[in-house]
């Protein structure tokens, strides 16, 4: 079973509500420096480290939607602030990430998945989920290996809208 096959993937105004509905969810406001009719919201997770794998782990719907890097541009008429004319998405970063441990590679435990917990069999999925369904619909999969630098990283974004 591939653990995003019935998951929901929000749009900008659903988006938007999770944050007051769900109680992990944060937002960071603040006015765009260089055109005040627009808000700049990031959205991101209370939870950090550990706890921030949990939540994902255990909830598809947030591991979808609550990506590294959301930011929603609420969008408000220059000539009167208090009227909102939309809500579009500034930046869609990269759904969260987990490490590849060795178990679920090797020869012994790749296709062994009756050992795991839950939360192992759930991030064993979510890592390999993706992969599953490219070769399910008869694509080629290349596996690149890479080092993990720690670090920020830089997103630039460009939106039409503004």
């Amino acid at each position: 079973m591939l653990i995003t096959k019935n998951v929901e993937y929000y749009g900008v105004e659903r988006l938007s509500k999770a944050q007051k509905e769900l109680k992990v969810i944060k937002e960071h406001k603040e006015e765009c420096k260089v055109d005040s009719s627009v808000i700049v919201k990031d959205l991101s997770l209370l939870v950090h480290g550990p706890q921030e794998d949990e939540v994902f782990i255990y909830d598809p719907q947030l591991w979808a939607n609550i990506r590294r890097g959301n930011t929603l541009l609420e969008l408000y008429d220059p000539m009167d602030y208090t009227k909102l004319i939309k809500v579009v998405y500034g930046r869609k970063g990269l759904n969260k990430f987990f490490d590849l441990q060795y178990d679920f590679i090797s020869r012994e435990g790749r296709y062994m998945d009756d050992h795991l917990d839950d939360y192992n069999y759930n991030m064993k999925n979510y890592i390999f989920a993706p992969v599953k369904k490219a070769l399910l619909d008869g694509h080629q999969v290349e596996v690149v290996k890479t080092l993990k630098c720690n670090g920020e990283n830089m997103q630039v974004s460009w939106n039409p809208e503004i």
